[in-house]
């Protein structure tokens, strides 16, 4: 499927939801699904952190029809169930404090996809990275969402620097003057031993 078919798909899925219902750019979610559905390997294990209403996490199941969703808010923005997917995991809480750790750790998972839409002071979004580098899986795509706000974008350009060994950049998504959106993917493999 092109880019232009996906993003009329979403744009279909997402029809009648607010603003804040839907936080994603749907050129932006369609260039990183190509980019995606592309890959021989396509991701059956989803995380999200910063899930809001759940929606992103919908709309991409209904293009990866994914084994298992996990979904983290602390619901600061929206509350009540964080999705209509039957199969989705939902935990409640501050993606930046010791019992997401506990969580992540006693959900015992290994994730191929990883949105983190959290908080977007420079803290969280580190944090937030941390925390999912105890679960993703080899290979996992590792997508950040409002790129180009300030903080967020203070840590990606540590990671492009190659701060975190086996996490390398792939594409960002969206333009220059979309504000404060655009999604930057990363794919992570499990650093080679060296010795």
């Amino acid at each position: 499927m092109n880019k232009a078919n996906i993003e009329s798909r979403i744009l279909e899925l997402t029809k009648g939801l607010s603003r804040n219902e839907f936080q994603q750019n749907a050129e932006e979610l369609a260039g990183m699904i190509e980019l995606l559905q592309a890959d021989p390997c396509q991701p059956a294990s989803y995380l999200e952190i910063g899930a809001g209403c759940g929606h992103v996490a919908r709309v991409l199941d209904s293009f990866f029809e994914f084994e298992k969703v996990y979904l983290i808010d602390d619901q600061k923005h929206y509350s009540g169930r964080l999705t209509q997917i039957p199969k989705a995991v939902e935990w409640i809480g501050n993606s930046m404090s010791p019992e997401a750790v506990d969580t992540i750790d006693q959900w015992g998972q290994r994730f191929d996809l990883i949105l983190i839409d959290g908080g977007h002071a420079y803290e969280n979004v580190k944090s937030d990275t941390h925390l999912i580098l105890r679960c993703v899986d080899d290979p996992c795509w590792v997508a950040f969402h409002d790129a180009r706000h300030g903080e967020v974008r203070a840590w990606l350009k540590e990671l492009h620097e190659g701060l975190i060994d086996g996490l390398t950049h792939v594409q960002l998504f969206g333009r220059r003057d979309d504000g404060l959106k655009n999604l930057s993917v990363f794919r992570w493999h499990k650093p080679a031993v060296k010795g």
